[in-house]
């Protein structure tokens, strides 16, 4: 499995390899509805960069029918179904995207408090190794 190196130098985006225009960016509408639509595999076991013009409720999952929900209500117990990270307005969170098992695709799933945008930038050199 790849691990993050702090002293390396964030990847550029940049289309050496790819299709002509991709450049390992992918930006994704959020609204009160949470939504989950498939990543490119070789995001997978990568550091991502996200960044939203409005607060968003985030995770990753191979379930095409996973959910957020921007409105959990906080319990004495910890509420946990549905409750997924926080990606703060205008801010940029780094994250590494879990590893995708053979022959399965992930998700991002994302719902907000209202109609955003959301930037998803893929920040480390994808590796073979991660996803088989």
């Amino acid at each position: 499995m790849s691990t993050f190196d702090p002293t390396l130098r964030p990847r550029a985006p940049n289309d050496n390899g790819r299709a002509a225009g991709d450049y390992g960016v992918r930006f994704f509408d959020a609204t009160t509805t949470s939504q989950a639509h498939a990543i490119p595999r070789e995001f997978c076991g990568c550091m991502v960069e996200l960044y939203a013009a409005a607060e968003v409720h985030f995770a990753f999952s191979t379930r095409s029918a996973a959910a957020v929900d921007f409105a959990v209500a906080a319990t004495a117990a910890g509420a946990s179904a549905n409750a997924g990270g926080i990606l703060p307005a205008a801010a940029l969170r780094r994250v590494q995207v879990p590893p995708c098992p053979p022959g399965e695709t992930m998700y991002f799933v994302r719902d907000a408090g209202g109609s955003t945008t959301v930037r998803m930038e893929l920040s480390s050199a994808p590796s073979s190794a991660v996803n088989p």
